[in-house]
């Protein structure tokens, strides 16, 4: 099925978000009225855990892309049994042949077939990198339920959207909410020190230096959580950006502009730009991605410090997935002959990056100009009450979808969502069962698979974590600037699944 889709050509080209991320803290959400439910696949409802934001917004969008397909192919199916006879204009709804440019032939090319009238007519806005005519549309209509719901002021939500909405305090504080952090990097005195700190501090904000880590299903087997290792702390999108000269020469002058503003900024260390970037382009053997070991102190010392400062737990018997044995081999040769200091401005470059979307105007502008401008194509950032939108559903989308899920998920039409997907797991199993290009045995072990999917209709069943506080100590930045309180216990939640069988219904 063809997307309508237009892409502002950036250096990235790709999303409308960029690297810099940050966490928030937060009291224990109020109620206000709301019931919480959950909504199962038998149809009953019963008091429980609370909605998957990522998943409630992909099931609708899934569900939206399966009608989508099956209106298509009645369509086609239509135009079949009438070539000869109507045009395209005819037989088709005026909405949807608005879409079409049938000045050109399906087969010389369908794309622009089924979307050039859609192309011809759409203008993309300055403020994005990318705009598709279906998912996009879905996503803004969203946006703007939330906005109402923030609008009501429930706890914890609209507080965090209203500090986010104070640029005024946030450009009054400045680099205040981060000096504790970069005090504490710059006392470091040690290198085992600072990657403690940076595992700590990844915790804090998603900040990586070097190492990326996470806990979800072992491939090999797919029943037991396993702790995975991975490269991560690259700031550009994909390796190619390093590798490829003509690209590399596209982003290293900005680059290095918005690493000098950024640690001017801070009064940091100042003309390491070019160090950095040459660290950057530190990279890697990114094929072999299935790895298992145990006593990765011993093989990996540099990154077990960083993994036990993020309170991750290791010991000699641990099974780690580790993705790319190659960098980090080369990774921990990197942190032996790397000074000291150069790998504090690693950390706080990170750090800073990670967070200028939570600070004022000058460390949001001057990431903008790169992830923006450069590498996204955009002319003008995202409005702020977007921008602060996205956050909290970033940040509390568990929260969020709570009130969404109230006000826009209809219990009634849950039978209507189950026969749907009852009929296509149905329609997959005869033509599975009868399929000519595959043996009885590729056949049998299809219908099978087929069989043990799981089936999750309306949202997910994951619990969410109440437990959360605000620390109203520090003004409005405060709220807006990362405490560990949230991230700290969904990490604990995460780390108490290692070695623990793969729960389908997460």
């Amino acid at each position: 099925m063809a997307n309508n889709l237009i892409r502002r050509f950036g250096t990235g080209g790709g999303d409308e978000m960029w690297p810099p991320r940050d966490s928030i803290s937060g009291t224990s959400a109020g109620q206000k009225g709301f019931v919480p439910m959950d909504i199962e696949s038998d149809g009953l409802a019963k008091p429980a855990q609370s909605p998957s934001p990522q998943r409630t917004r992909l099931a609708f969008m899934l569900l939206a892309a399966i009608l989508g397909v099956l209106g298509l192919m009645v369509v086609v199916d239509a135009i079949k049994n009438n070539v000869g006879h109507h045009t395209d204009s005819e037989i088709l709804p005026a909405s949807v042949s608005a879409l079409l440019n049938t000045d050109v032939a399906p087969c010389t090319d369908f794309y622009e077939y089924a979307c050039g009238g859609w192309l011809a007519n759409t203008t993309l806005a300055p403020d994005r990198a990318s705009y598709a005519r279906s998912f996009t549309g879905i996503q803004d209509a969203n946006d703007v339920l939330v906005r109402s719901i923030l609008a009501d002021k429930w706890p914890l939500l609209s507080e965090f959207y209203d500090s986010c909405m104070d640029t005024a305090t946030l450009d009054a504080v400045g680099a205040a909410p981060l000096q504790p952090d970069l005090a504490a990097i710059r006392a470091t005195t040690t290198k085992d020190e600072l990657l403690t700190l940076a595992g700590a501090l990844s915790m804090r904000s998603g900040v990586s230096l070097l190492y990326g880590a996470g806990i979800y299903a072992d491939e090999e087997t797919g029943e037991t959580e396993v702790l995975h290792v991975e490269q991560d702390g690259l700031t550009l999108p994909d390796r190619d950006y390093y590798v490829n000269a003509t690209r590399l020469a596209t982003v290293e002058g900005p680059y290095k502009a918005m690493m000098a503003k950024l640690l001017t900024i801070l009064a940091w260390f100042v003309g390491v730009e070019s160090w950095y970037f040459q660290l950057e382009r530190f990279v890697a053997d990114p094929i072999a991605t299935y790895n298992p070991m145990t006593n990765i102190s011993t093989a990996y010392p540099s990154l077990a410090t960083y993994l036990r400062g993020a309170h991750v737990p290791l010991n000699d018997t641990t099974r780690v997935i580790v993705a790319t044995p190659a960098f980090f081999d080369a990774a921990e040769a990197l942190v032996q002959r790397t000074s000291l200091q150069d790998l504090q401005t690693a950390v706080a470059f990170q750090y800073i990056t990670s967070m200028s979307g939570a600070l004022g105007s000058d460390f949001r502008n001057a990431t903008f100009e790169f992830f923006g401008k450069t590498l996204l194509g955009m002319l003008t950032p995202r409005p702020r009450d977007q921008q602060c939108t996205d956050r909290v559903n970033t940040y509390l989308g568990e929260l969020v979808a709570r009130y969404y899920l109230q006000r826009a998920f209809q219990e009634s039409s849950l039978g209507a969502i189950q026969v749907l997907s009852g009929n296509i797991r149905r329609a997959f199993h005869e033509r599975h069962s009868r399929s000519k290009w595959m043996d009885e045995t590729t056949r049998t072990e299809a219908v099978a698979k087929l069989t043990n999917m799981t089936q999750l209709l309306g949202y997910g069943v994951l619990p969410y974590v109440d437990q959360l506080h605000i620390d109203r100590s520090y003004p409005s930045t405060r709220r807006e600037y990362p405490v560990e309180a949230d991230r700290m216990l969904n990490l604990l939640a995460v780390l108490a699944k290692a070695a623990q069988n793969v729960e389908l219904a997460e």
